[in-house]
């Protein structure tokens, strides 16, 4: 580590100047990554998906490696097909075709002896261990298929065909000793050259882990020595903090970003890689449309595609084209040859590269409004790691870029008033034309600026903002009519005729679905409170364009659904004030916001991290109370050194908990827990082994 020193400004000097130091830490970062990747051992079975083309071939979909075989939900099974089908050499499917998964790799078994095998599925398998076929079907005593196997690694092999049964296969055994379980990844390998490298891999992963830690407790050590890279750690220690939270909210947006939310959960997804993806290519937009019957005729073409019917129509009006294009070009670039290669997993790199941007708009918002940092670190942490918005943000929709645009509006215009500065201006001037091409309830963006400018008296910049909204709308309603005004102003019409209610803005629990699974209203409750205390303090003019944008969604959201996207504009400023609270609570450790934090938000995480024989015991709920409440009252009625450190253990411990419980709840076990109960399960027919 090359000594770094300061001169005499107070800025680094010698070798050791600004670059160098980032150039260490993508270094340590780069070394941490290595760590992780060698202590994950390659675990699971690699699987083959492949379909049968007109003439009886095989064809190829996709190769992956699979955890595990216990694919209850039929999405998460079919999710390959979805993705990667081969619309040159299998064309459109109508149906769910037929298929074959073949899972091919390791096994191994703990200790000698008696092991039973059962595989539940509704279609056709084949098991293959050590070469050897086993029937799955229960013919003894113990269920399933048994065999001895000395203590080590089997090959492995399981083939699965689909004709016309519902999808799903599970594949489970029995230890001796032990009961009839899922085969998880922890006993699987998906190759010999897997299996041989384990423990390789472990002594390797250990020694990197062992001399990063050293490393970085060195770096620490020396923090208080001017220009090291420990004092700039500590001096930048939350920017260093947002780099870390950006790079884990990447991480969890991304693990099963195609799979979850399932395919046609929403079908509006396609909705804008079709629209986009036809404007750029065939010079017209062309989507399924929701009112089939506004169009004439000619204009709709029913189709059906995986089972599911659409009604495309050309042109399409239903929602503004700017979202739909980003969605489109981005598709055209990750390789889509037609609208139907617009998948899931070319379309989705939009709205999540635009939460990533919204992470670090919360926190550096954060930075700017609120005097105590923490407050937009700790806001920016939240956005990165509830659940709900991490789902959210893998939707297509166009709110996941008008959250980031809402928010930078905050910004821009706060630069301009105090600043005068007519950069930011214009920029916010940009800013509210192009969230009217998004969607219609981006007329928030142009409105909260008219009155932030109006309160503070700037008439020509409310004038810029008010023609550049109007400008957005004359030039969207020369796009509707270059396509046919007629049929643009009756869908348009049609748009304007929905039902509403007051009920769409008390919907608390609204905010916690994501499109069908709806969970964690607690949090939203929590998080309520904090908009609340807000709006109580100095920093109430964060949420002026979360509360026009929601009066806005109020007139415009049909009664019929109220769907989790058309919240998702109002979560970073939800999480800023989240953040303002969790960081007055870390400072004062209070008794009255640490019982409001507990009871809501953390208590709806514990409910779904902890296994379902823990979170409903009553021991569970004593212990979450004596967490929260117990040092601090301890400290009002006898103050010590003792309760004072135990207070704040207990808080930390509460934060700790809290973030840890919404990762677990992201990771791959809990969510499709929550799916499948949502879909249901298999219909657990015990497969029919052919040979």
């Amino acid at each position: 580590m090359p000594k770094l020193t300061a001169n005499a400004s107070g800025k680094s000097g010698g070798r050791g100047g600004v670059p160098d130091r980032i150039g260490w830490l993508l270094l340590l970062c780069g070394w941490g990554v290595a760590v992780f990747y060698l202590l994950v051992p390659q675990a699971g079975l690699s699987g083959v998906y492949s379909a049968t083309d007109p003439s009886g071939a095989e064809v190829t979909i996709a190769t992956r490696l699979d955890s595990e075989v216990d694919f209850a939900s039929p999405q998460v099974l079919l999710s390959p097909f979805y993705q990667h089908w081969d619309l040159a050499r299998l064309g459109v499917p109508a149906s769910l075709p037929s298929f074959q998964v073949r899972w091919t790799g390791y096994l191994k078994a703990p200790v000698e002896g008696t092991y039973a095998f059962l595989v539940e599925s509704a279609g056709r398998v084949r098991l293959l261990l050590d070469g050897r076929a086993l029937s799955p079907s229960p013919g003894q005593e113990q269920p399933g298929a048994v065999t001895r196997l000395a203590p080590g690694w089997h090959a492995l092999d399981l083939t699965y065909r689909r004709d016309a049964e519902e999808p799903g296969i599970r594949l489970l055994w029995q230890p001796p000793g032990s009961v009839m379980l899922p085969l998880t990844g922890r006993s699987l390998a998906p190759s010999e050259s897997a299996v041989r490298g384990r423990l390789p891999r472990a002594a390797g992963g250990l020694l990197l882990l062992v001399a990063w830690m050293s490393a970085l407790t060195f770096i620490w050590k020396r923090r208080t020595r001017p220009g090291s890279l420990g004092q700039f750690l500590l001096e930048h220690r939350h920017a260093t903090a947002l780099a870390g939270i950006v790079l884990l909210g990447a991480l969890l947006r991304f693990h099963q970003y195609d799979v979850i939310p399932f395919h046609h959960e929403t079908a509006d997804e396609y909705q804008h890689g079709w629209e986009g993806w036809t404007l750029l290519h065939e010079g017209r937009p062309a989507a399924w449309t929701f009112y089939p019957q506004s169009y004439p005729a000619a204009n709709i073409t029913p189709f059906r595609w995986f089972g599911d019917s659409y009604y495309l129509a050309r042109p399409y009006f239903d929602h503004p084209p700017g979202f739909s294009l980003l969605v489109g070009a981005t598709c055209t670039v990750l390789g889509a040859g037609s609208m139907l290669d617009c998948t899931l997993q070319r379309m989705r790199w939009v709205p999540m590269l635009s939460g990533l941007l919204t992470i670090v708009l919360v926190a550096t918002t954060g930075w700017k409004f609120i005097s105590d940092r923490a407050a937009g670190t700790l806001a920016a942490l939240l956005y990165a790691t509830l659940p709900v918005i991490v789902l959210g943000n893998r939707l297509v929709k166009a709110e996941n870029l008008l959250a980031p645009l809402l928010l930078a509006q905050v910004s821009w215009l706060e630069n301009y008033i105090r600043k005068n500065d007519r950069k930011d201006l214009f920029k916010a001037a940009a800013g509210s034309a192009a969230a009217i091409w998004l969607k219609a309830t981006g007329i928030a963006a142009p409105l909260s600026a008219l009155l932030l400018l109006a309160r503070h008296r700037k008439g020509r910049a409310f004038s810029l903002i008010a023609a550049a909204a109007a400008t957005a709308v004359a030039l969207y309603l020369a796009y509707g009519a270059l396509f046919g005004w007629q049929l643009f102003t009756s869908v348009l019409s049609l748009q304007a005729s929905k039902r509403v209610a007051l009920r769409t803005l008390l919907d608390l629990t609204g905010i916690s679905r994501v499109v069908e699974l709806q969970f964690g209203s607690g949090w939203y409750l929590w998080l309520a409170i904090a908009v609340a205390w807000m709006a109580l303090g100095k920093h109430r003019s964060l949420l002026v364009p979360a509360a026009v944008y929601l009066g806005i969604l109020g007139l415009t959201a049909d009664t019929r659904g109220v769907f989790g996207w058309y919240r998702l504009p109002l979560y970073p400023f939800l999480c800023l004030a989240g953040g303002l609270f969790l960081a007055e609570w870390l400072r004062e450790k209070d008794l009255a916001r640490g019982f409001l934090f507990g009871i809501t938000g953390l208590a709806t995480s514990l409910s779904y991290a902890l296994p379902d024989a823990m979170e409903t015991s009553r021991l569970s709920v004593l212990l979450l109370l004596l967490l929260v409440c117990a040092a601090p009252f301890w400290l009002m009625l006898r103050p010590s050194t003792t309760a004072t450190r135990l207070r704040n253990a207990s808080v930390a411990a509460c934060l700790i908990l809290f973030f840890l419980s919404n990762l677990l709840t992201v990771s791959r076990y809990f969510f499709l827990s929550l799916l499948v109960v949502a879909r249901g399960t298999l219909p657990g027919q015990t497969a029919r082994a052919t040979p």
